[in-house]
């Protein structure tokens, strides 16, 4: 089986050319006033083999935003608000879905 974007049991995809007011962070980050310059997130899926097939076993998210007029921490704080109430987060709920946040 070959995935695109499968590397040493990990798949790295990057969605292009979606609206970022449409999704979690950058819809809160505005909301509070602070609207998002720019907002890149790179999601790792662990990706491997188990009993009985293939599972995914973990996501981590590292999300990268410039962002006027907020500090580190609540960044981070808002970010992880947003990962909760994301839909494909709650879709995934089974998986561990780790999330790093850093401010530019």
């Amino acid at each position: 089986m070959c995935l695109p974007g499968w590397e040493r049991g990990r798949l790295h995809r990057r969605q292009r050319g979606a609206t970022l007011t449409r999704h979690p962070l950058p819809a809160a980050l505005s909301q509070q006033g602070h609207a998002p310059t720019s907002i890149h997130t790179k999601a790792t899926v662990d990706f491997g083999p188990v009993a009985g097939g293939f599972a995914i076993s973990r996501i981590t998210l590292e999300t990268e935003g410039q962002v006027p007029g907020i500090d580190a921490a609540a960044f981070e704080q808002v970010a992880q608000a947003a990962k909760a109430e994301c839909p494909v987060s709650k879709a995934l709920a089974a998986v561990e879905i780790n999330l790093v946040a850093k401010l530019r």
